[in-house]
């Protein structure tokens, strides 16, 4: 038997599989770049705006361990760690004001966010509850508590439990909510074509515009609709007004930020995977591999 040459063999035929997975992953890459959709915020904006919140994270851990009681640090670090998709550091710093301030618990909106992200869904959905007994009127509230408990048990499931509003909040949300209750057909184009033809100002179809797009967004991604999903969330995140908003607001345009990026890099990663393969076998036999001598 002839080792030697099967010995080469088994080398040529490595090399060639090598070779072959290579250029399906380099031409796998040039495809995905040609595809990517340009990001909603300029790459050097986005990077000063992360180096400024690592900076500002620096200082408040500096200053907390100073003076270790003090709620409003926690809450400004809490902040400073979810804009930087810190979850876990986020829900710490959060939790944190609840232990120091029990007063606080029902008024904590930002940590049921917090809890959403780090898939503790069912303390998400009690939270946004909880907030509900602190004001019953805030339907954006409603659509986070929705949100989670779909991550629990489903749409149906938690269409039974959602939170029931009978002041007028401000709009979009009562639009968003009747929506999320299954009663928008459109699937949420009917609420942008309306903010888009109202008798308003730029400034306030910007702001609608904004919750509409994030809100249409994640609920698309909830029901796998990740490409549409992709759409909405993408122009709620490229929203100037979001971008330039202050107080809760400006909070949830992070939040857009965060969610479509964390889709982008899910979804990139899952059609890679997929496509990978399939590439890979499709090209065996129509490619020849580099000689091997």
């Amino acid at each position: 038997m002839n080792f030697d040459l099967m010995f080469r063999g088994g080398i040529c035929l490595l090399f060639g599989v090598l070779w072959l997975t290579a250029s399906v992953v380099s031409s796998q890459e040039e495809k995905e770049a040609e595809a990517t959709p340009d990001p909603p915020m300029p790459p050097a904006e986005r990077a000063a705006m992360l180096k400024h919140y690592r900076e500002m994270d620096e200082t408040l851990t500096a200053q907390i361990a100073k003076s270790d009681t003090a709620v409003g640090l926690y809450s400004r670090r809490g902040d400073c760690k979810m804009f930087l998709a810190d979850f876990e550091g986020s829900e710490r710093d959060y939790a944190k004001m609840i232990e120091l301030d029990k007063d606080l618990f029902s008024q904590h909106w930002r940590l049921g966010i917090a809890y959403f992200y780090t898939g503790k869904f069912e303390e998400s959905a009690k939270q946004f509850e909880a907030f509900d007994t602190y004001n019953d009127r805030d339907r954006e509230n409603g659509l986070w508590q929705f949100m989670a408990r779909v991550k629990v048990g489903g749409i149906e499931d938690a269409r039974t439990k959602m939170l029931k509003y009978e002041v007028f909040d401000r709009e979009p949300f009562p639009q968003l909510y009747a929506m999320f209750e299954g009663k928008d057909a459109s699937g949420g184009d009917a609420i942008l074509k309306e903010i888009r033809k109202a008798g308003i100002g730029k400034s306030e179809r910007e702001r609608r515009l904004f919750f509409a797009n994030l809100y249409i967004g994640i609920f698309k991604d909830l029901t796998g609709k990740t490409d549409e999903a992709l759409t909405l969330l993408r122009d709620a995140a490229a929203s100037k007004w979001g971008q330039t908003a202050s107080g809760g607001p400006g909070y949830m345009w992070q939040v857009a930020r965060l969610h479509y990026e964390r889709l982008l890099a899910d979804a990139s990663r899952s059609e890679r995977e997929q496509n990978l393969d399939t590439e890979i076998k499709s090209n065996v036999e129509g490619r020849a591999a580099p000689d091997c001598e």
